[in-house]
């Protein structure tokens, strides 16, 4: 998960939390408290810490009380009034994205041409339903008008037949030529 940005907020917050902490503590704490999605390695917490230390938003201290000497960090006041500034920031953005999240989805091409397919079968079925295959023939007329290359133009035309001749017959399978108009 990508971070950048995040990392002083989230140190901020657990220290704020936690209280005074040692770093592997903030690791863990971090890790723990996300259900293991922020795994950070040492090498990005602690220059984060020493960053947050230098902008006197954490100050940090040598602890005897353990085994072994360790630093542990605490939040300073002004850290505690810039994570509060952040929260809110946060608070802000993420009511933002779910503005976002809500809006309506857009429409695929994919979605639309399934949308349009039952238009389309309806229309077309109500089509042959009126007027079946069977019951057309192609019909040649005469040049429209020469073209500029000097090809004549024949374009063929559907008619339906006339009414004499029953659906389903071998004749409305058949094309026929209609007399030009």
């Amino acid at each position: 998960m990508d971070l950048r940005g995040h990392l002083d907020l989230l140190l901020l917050e657990v220290l704020a939390r936690t209280g005074e902490a040692h770093g592997y503590a903030l690791i863990s704490a971090l890790k723990e408290g996300s259900e293991g999605r922020f795994d950070l390695p040492e090498g990005t917490v602690y220059p984060a810490l020493h960053r947050l230390e230098r902008s006197g938003l954490v100050s940090s201290s040598w602890s005897a009380d353990a085994p072994r000497r360790r630093r542990v960090y605490r939040l300073t006041d002004a850290g505690e009034a810039a994570l509060a500034a952040e929260r809110r920031e946060w608070r802000s953005f993420a009511r933002a994205v779910e503005l976002i999240q809500k809006l309506p989805p857009r429409i695929s091409t994919a979605q639309r041409a399934g949308h349009l397919v039952p238009r389309v079968q309806s229309l077309s079925a109500l089509a042959w339903s009126r007027w079946p295959l069977a019951a057309f023939s192609v019909a040649r007329v005469p040049p429209v008008r020469r073209a500029p290359c000097g090809l004549a133009s024949h374009p063929a035309v559907l008619q339906p037949p006339s009414q004499d001749l029953g659906h389903g017959t071998l004749a409305n399978l058949t094309p026929r030529l209609a007399a030009p108009r």
